[in-house]
């Protein structure tokens, strides 16, 4: 475990033991208990959704302080890592936002999107195989990880503050971090969402275009194939193939 992760460990755990003062009144400085956590929880959840948070100021005043002590009051934390913790209050409390009339329609899906792209540029690389092999249509296909594919109500990766409200549309985004560790991302069309899945799940590519069809309940045209070789050749091209595994490791 790296000195971050270890530092970012114990202050979670800190904050964890300390969500005893939330809920035992009785408990000798149960206010500054309470004080510490909510800052804290409130701070890293600004941090990692900025602009839902904005929203939220902006058009529901209290409404982050609010969500994040009825959190704290109620489920709690359970993950000892202080980022997972804004996941856990999305999770718990995203029908509750969605519901308040108060806010803009795209707040949940930003909040959604900005932990997802969080998640991409943080999400720790799986180490690859020692050996691989050329792409073939009976092997299984080796991928850059993270590759993470995410669906949103609406084109939310390309709103910017103060402009028109994004259509609802759905849209699926497939997010990776070149050999740069800059991240990036892929629209993806439904059937290239699906025949990805396949991949990723290991499917070999003579299978996991028909899956992805039969998943769809598409005919296995050649339209089909013509798009399935395009969304390959971009994946190649992105660094997000990078081989098939050996006959032996299938």
């Amino acid at each position: 475990m790296s000195a971050i992760a270890t530092r970012e460990l114990d202050a979670a755990r800190a904050l964890h033991d300390a969500c005893v003062g939330l809920h035992d009144p009785g408990t000798p400085r149960a206010w500054l208990y309470r004080e510490l956590v909510q800052n804290n929880v409130r701070g890293v959840l600004r941090q990692l959704i900025p602009r839902a948070t904005a929203l939220m100021d902006q058009h529901a005043k209290g409404s982050v302080e609010a969500l994040v002590d009825d959190f704290l009051r109620g489920p709690g934390m359970r993950s000892h890592y202080m980022r997972e913790i804004p996941y856990e209050i999305f999770a718990w409390g995203k029908d509750r936002l969605a519901s308040d009339v108060r806010l803009p329609r795209q707040t949940v899906t930003l909040a959604a999107w900005e932990l997802y792209w969080f998640r991409v540029r943080i999400a720790e690389r799986t180490p690859r195989p020692e050996h691989l092999v050329d792409v073939a249509p009976h092997l299984s296909l080796v991928l850059e990880s993270p590759a993470l594919v995410e669906t949103f109500a609406c084109a939310i990766h390309a709103w910017e503050d103060d402009a028109p409200i994004p259509e609802p549309a759905e849209t699926i985004l497939l997010g990776y971090r070149d050999e740069k560790e800059e991240p990036k991302l892929f629209v993806l069309t439904p059937l290239a969402a699906a025949i990805f899945r396949e991949l990723q799940q290991g499917s070999a590519l003579a299978h996991a275009i028909p899956n992805a069809c039969k998943t769809l309940g598409l005919a296995l045209s050649q339209s089909v194939l013509n798009d399935s070789a395009r969304l390959l050749a971009d994946l190649s091209g992105a660094g997000i193939i990078l081989g098939a595994r050996t006959p032996a490791a299938q």
